[in-house]
């Protein structure tokens, strides 16, 4: 049967195509079908209708040649398997450009025509078929290269990749072409580079390797290599199979976390874990030993009994030999448990805990594998003995206890929890206490707080009310608290608790008795309140008018009767205000200020209040004070003077003649003490306990002699107490007193210098002091001292002459005027001044003379003593400084002071307008006579009405305001006045004869300027006054 061809015939020539027909058809065992082309285009057009087994193509073909149709072919897949490139010449280069293009014949025409087309057509039919199977034998191979599970790759004797199965490409992650003709070590890490170059050399490498080959993308990918050299016709070759072992890496360090998990396990629990063979004790694994746990190493040439039993009580040591025996059998499946004791390395007994249990057994059953356990018991066995005592205290204690477990579910109640609530163990048993124990009644503030500090695992401590099985009521005071494990973790909880009814009981009789004290307190303030503005109401008159009645010409009778009418409205003042006092302070509410004050200004100015009562007596005011005193201190001034004066009237009430010293100095632990000490009739030893006791004086005869109602020193003491200090003394009768108050003291924050310090203005300057009381001279001798003079002290004897002469010249005289009046056996005081001025040394030294005020002018009966300055005491140091630096020269004379008035009285130059709301028909006029004298022209009003009326048609320069008062009291009266105020404020001062303790904030709450307690001081009114009003 003839063979069936096809043929394509593409020439320009026509007659060439004929002539190529003829010949084809002249075969006459091949059946041919040929198609004619004269262009390129009508050839890939047949071709992409129709399949060809041979084209016969002009080289020289129009438009494109031959070869061009022929890529052409190749790349649109048209290529028949017999392409003959046909040309009229024989030149080499075109039969090389024809092969180049896929040709497999290039012939000459005449020649293909001469040897027969059937022998062209044949031979290159030939060569196609056998190309074709080499082609298809070669993509079976590769096919079934590709087709292994292992990524493969053939590198050459140069190192580079020849081929690379799809396996491979897929591990590294490229395509053949960027695989082949590669380095095979651009694949490798940098690291397994160098190492593995000696690989692809050597003969006979090693079979395999564990290495990371680097895919496209830079990732590593960890591989386990297979390697093999192959002898081949064009060389040697190396085959590397790779197989990807990441999940294997992966495995194995999953395994490698877990081994090093379980041994971070081991490590941390307090046990020793081991797993250990049975034949001869080998520790496979585990974190320690009974050894371990006992501070000695394991040793694995011997066995455990051997290390352990001699370290074992002898009490324990067959228990112990036994366990190792049980459990070395390795016979049953239970768990063999030993407690013993042990000496630990350092000498102490401790007890162990040993644990054993079969890991792997043989056939026959017998144990291959011990997992073992020993811990340190010690501390729980201590615990245990605890808890057998405190059991034992439990059952014994009077204090209901609750033991609850972490969910507060009741555990255990004690033998006096029954006998308090009534409820049995058995009925307590797994309840929570707050279910049975708590009822309506109790504060549910209380339950809640039980329950956070439970929640919170926070100890408490209260007091709830509780119900007992009865349904009676009872109070306890109950303290939970958490019991924590090794861990903190909670595992327990215990309640104690106490019936404390009586006490409560007691507590709420307690508190209705203090709630009737208290009321009873208030009413005893109210009535004192009350009975303050009585009083003060009319001695507001009675020495408001003793006070203008002493300015007015009076006889010298008339003189004395007021004067005593002013003194008993004075001391009638000072015992009320001592009643108020004490009535504060006994109700607490005494409140101390703190301000910085001067301690020697203090104790000057205290001195300056008793002078006159002192000097009426002829008694000698000594201050001295310490050199290591704080010059400034923090504290209250008002309280303190107080307390100073009350101290300093009584010595001057209880001396008759002599002197009052005060001294103040530092003691031990910052105490400040100012010691008062006079030489009067002191205090019996039987009545000295008494002394500081309210209403109270040393007996009843004192009391009609001096008068007084016994509270100064109660206040005083109190006033002391309320200070942290006290108030002590010294006493024997006929010897006079030493009352010493003794207080804390801080130096002001402004100056911290706890010395007095002043500058040596007298240094080098000689004075003379002739003082004859021997305390003053002391006191001031020191005081010239510390400002640099040389005192010469002279002391005057009792009788004879004095020698002046022996004194030597001198700056400045300081004379005490009470030498020259009394009278002295031998001199008398003017002959003591005539010597005095007659001594050469003396005859023109200036003299600073100390006088009371009641002394005469000493210049009236000696008009020759010359220079003098007189200083009245009580001596201030201040002035008695500047005194004897003028007389030095030291200090500039100053002009002379200003006086006031002949008539002692302050006046107003522009009479100001005063309204007085005063319903009081006496203080009205005593308003209206101090205003008046003061220059004042003055309105009253007798109540809060009118007084709001009066400020609505007159132009007032201020407002004096009774408080209380008919129709519309004071406080409302101001209000209304500030709300038909507009823009200029009319000052308000409030009159009020209360002097209970807040009144003075009441009136500036309720919108007065300042205040004013009755009876009413012109001096004070007049400061007011000058402060608020406004210069017109």
């Amino acid at each position: 049967m003839p063979e069936n061809l096809s043929v394509l015939i593409v020439d320009g020539c026509p007659v060439t195509r004929e002539t190529l027909r003829s010949h084809l058809l002249g075969l006459h065992d091949l059946d041919v079908r040929i198609e004619e082309a004269s262009s390129a285009v009508e050839a890939l057009q047949l071709c992409a209708r129709l399949t060809f087994d041979c084209a016969l193509i002009e080289y020289h073909l129009p438009e494109d040649g031959g070869p061009r149709l022929l890529s052409q072919m190749r790349d649109g897949g048209h290529l028949p398997f017999a392409a003959i490139l046909l040309t009229g010449s024989d030149e080499d280069q075109l039969s090389d450009e024809s092969l180049e293009c896929g040709a497999h014949e290039f012939l000459n025409k005449e020649t293909a025509l001469r040897c027969g087309v059937r022998a062209v057509v044949g031979r290159s039919r030939q060569r196609f078929i056998l190309e074709r199977d080499y082609r298809k034998s070669e993509a079976d191979l590769r096919a079934l290269f590709d087709c292994g599970v292992d990524a493969t790759v053939i590198v050459d004797e140069h190192g580079e990749v020849r081929m690379a199965n799809r396996s491979a490409q897929h591990l590294l992650s490229r395509d053949d072409s960027t695989l082949v003709g590669q380095p095979f070590l651009s694949l490798l890490t940098p690291q397994q580079e160098t190492s593995f170059r000696t690989v692809l050399v050597a003969e006979r490498p090693p079979a395999q390797y564990e290495l990371d080959v680097v895919r496209s993308n830079g990732a590593s990918v960890p591989v386990e290599m297979t390697v093999s050299k192959v002898r081949s016709p064009s060389g040697n070759v190396t085959t590397c199979i790779l197989r990807d072992i990441s999940e294997r890496r992966q495995l194995q360090a999953e395994r490698t976390q877990q081994r090093r998990f379980i041994e971070r396990i081991t490590d941390s629990v307090p046990v020793s874990l081991f797993v250990h063979d049975v034949s001869n004790y080998r520790i496979l694994f585990g974190n320690g030993t009974v050894m371990g746990l006992l501070g000695y190493p394991h040793s694995p040439d011997q066995t455990v009994a051997d290390q352990l039993i001699p370290l074992v009580c002898p009490d324990d040591q067959e228990k112990v030999r036994l366990h190792l025996a049980v459990s070395a059998a390795g016979v049953g499946t239970e768990v063999a448990t030993a407690e013993f004791r042990a000496r630990h390395r350092d000498g102490r007994q401790r007890w162990i805990l040993s644990r054993k249990r079969v890991l792997r057994r043989e056939e026959d059953g017998l144990g291959v594998l011990i997992l073992g356990m020993a811990e340190d018991i010690t501390e729980r066995k201590k615990r245990e003995e605890q808890l057998q005592t405190l059991s034992l205290v439990a059952r014994e204690s009077t204090s209901a206890i609750i033991i609850t477990d972490a969910a507060e579910n009741i555990l255990y109640v004690n033998p006096s929890f029954e006998r308090t609530t009534g409820f049995l163990l058995a009925e307590a048993l797994g309840r929570k206490p707050g279910s049975f124990l708590q009822g309506p009644l109790t504060d549910p503030s209380n339950v809640r707080m039980m329950r956070e500090a439970v929640a919170s695992r926070t100890p408490i401590r209260m007091e709830v009310l509780n119900y007992k099985k009865d349904g009676s009521t009872f109070w306890i005071e109950i303290f939970i608290g958490p019991v924590l494990d090794d861990h903190g973790a909670c595992t327990h909880f215990v309640a104690v608790q106490n019936d404390i009814s009586n006490r409560k009981r007691t507590e709420q009789k307690l508190a209705e008795a203090r709630k009737e004290a208290e009321q009873a307190a208030r009413a005893k303030g109210e009535f004192l309140a009350t009975m303050s503005h009585e009083i003060r109401t009319p001695m507001n008159g009675i020495i408001g008018m003793t006070g203008l009645m002493l300015g007015t010409s009076l006889s010298s009778a008339q003189q004395e009767y007021v004067e005593t009418i002013r003194l008993c409205g004075e001391s009638l003042l000072g015992i009320i205000n001592d009643i108020l006092d004490f009535s504060k302070i006994d109700a607490g509410k005494m409140e101390l200020e703190d301000f910085e004050l001067s301690v020697r200004s203090l104790c000057e100015e205290s001195l300056d209040l008793v002078s006159a009562q002192a000097g009426s007596k002829g008694l000698e005011l000594v201050v001295d004070i310490a050199d290591d005193c704080p010059e400034r201190i923090m504290g209250d001034p008002g309280r303190l003077r107080q307390i100073l004066l009350n101290l300093l009237s009584n010595a001057v009430k209880f001396t008759d003649r002599g002197e009052v010293c005060l001294r103040v100095e530092v003691n031990p632990g910052a105490q400040l003490a100012f010691a008062i000490a006079d030489t009067g009739i002191g205090i019996p030893v039987a009545l000295q306990s008494k002394l500081f006791t309210a209403f109270s004086q040393a007996d009843g005869s004192t009391t009609r002699k001096y008068g007084g109602t016994g509270l100064g020193l109660a206040i005083s003491q109190r006033l002391a107490q309320l200070m942290k200090g006290e108030i002590s003394f010294s006493s024997a009768p006929d010897a006079g007193s030493t009352f010493c108050l003794e207080i804390p003291f801080r130096p002001a924050a402004q100056n911290r210098v706890t010395r007095q310090v002043r500058k040596k203005t007298l240094q080098g300057k000689n004075v003379l002091l002739i003082v004859g009381n021997s305390s003053s001279r002391a006191a001031l001798g020191r005081l010239l001292r510390r400002s640099g003079a040389q005192v010469h002290d002279l002391a005057i004897p009792e009788e004879g002459p004095l020698h002046f002469s022996q004194s030597g010249p001198q700056d400045v005289i300081v004379l005490d005027q009470n030498i020259l009046d009394r009278n002295r056996a031998g001199v008398d005081g003017l002959a003591l001044l005539r010597q005095i001025r007659c001594s050469p040394a003396l005859i023109a030294t200036p003299v600073v003379l100390l006088h009371r005020h009641t002394d005469p002018d000493i210049a009236e009966s000696f008009p020759s003593i010359g220079a003098i300055r007189r200083l009245a005491k009580p001596i201030h140091a201040e002035l008695l400084l500047r005194a004897v630096e003028r007389a030095a020269d030291v200090l500039p004379e100053q002009g002379a002071p200003s006086h006031k008035s002949a008539s002692g009285q302050r006046r107003f130059s522009g009479a100001p307008r005063i309204l007085v709301a005063e319903d009081n028909s006496v203080n009205q006029r005593v308003a209206r006579l101090l205003l008046e004298n003061m220059g004042c022209l003055v309105d009253v009003v007798g109540n809060g009405l009118e007084a709001v009326a009066a400020v609505k048609q007159a132009p007032y320069d201020a407002v004096l305001m009774d408080c209380q008062m008919p129709e519309l009291d004071g406080y409302s009266a101001t209000g209304h006045i500030r709300a038909q105020e507009s823009t200029t404020r009319l000052p308000v001062i409030a009159l009020t004869a209360h002097a209970m303790d807040g009144e003075r904030e009441r009136c500036l709450e309720a919108g007065m300027d300042e205040y004013l307690s009755k009876p009413v001081d012109a001096g004070d009114l007049y400061t007011l006054l000058k402060a608020l009003i406004r210069p017109r």
